[in-house]
């Protein structure tokens, strides 16, 4: 029997009795590890999108015809773990089985991907790439760009949605990392795993 959790948009837990009314949030199924099974985005039409773990004895085929109503399904596969971390291949699949879109993605125990690359379809080329810290107590996002032939380190785009600072969005170059550089005194302290885009697993 399946394990079920609630979550809201920002990875926070819910309290099942709280999601009502509530328009956006996520129904996560777990296994009999309480690792993700599967995932439902509710939103304003109900069901709105699954996200689903494939495991090895598992088919795409077979999990579209679990879910017959969905025109497309985003699917998690290839999983490599390393300490809380999991990195996964992602596709986007139609009902016809047409791959839509290709994705390398790594999580912690949530669902905000700390690194993210976008690939073709077709050629496997890498599109875009990078990562993200999250700090939860403050609401403040760090987006790290990388330059995407040598990986090494091109900027930082600072979110705060906590309103913490003088600023909501703030851009940290090379040459502005350091205390007393930026803003937010922002150095690699800490942050060594995204000083370039390399490794795409944390290293313990």
């Amino acid at each position: 029997m399946n394990l079920i959790k609630y979550i809201d948009i920002n990875s926070n837990p819910l309290d099942p009795h709280s999601i009502d009314g509530l328009v956006n949030y996520y129904k996560v199924y777990l296994d009999n590890d309480e690792a993700f099974k599967y995932v439902e985005f509710h939103g304003e039409n109900g069901i709105e999108g699954i996200e689903y773990y494939l495991a090895p004895n598992e088919t795409i085929e077979q999990v579209f015809e679990r879910f017959p109503n969905e025109k497309t399904i985003t699917f998690y596969t290839d999983k490599e773990t390393r300490g809380i971390y999991s990195k996964y291949t992602e596709l986007v699949v139609d009902n016809y089985y047409n791959i839509l879109g290709k994705r390398i993605q790594v999580y912690g125990n949530d669902l905000l991907p700390i690194y993210d690359q976008a690939l073709d379809v077709n050629t496997n080329e890498k599109l875009h790439f990078d990562k993200t810290y999250y700090d939860r107590v403050r609401n403040i996002h760090y987006e790290f760009e990388y330059d995407r032939t040598t990986g090494d380190f091109k900027q930082l785009t600072v979110t705060d949605n906590g309103n913490n600072f003088d600023v909501k969005n703030w851009m940290v170059y090379p040459h502005m990392v350091g205390v007393g550089r930026n803003p937010f005194d922002f150095d690699w302290e800490g942050f060594e795993y995204y000083k370039h885009a390399d490794p795409i697993l944390p290293i313990d």
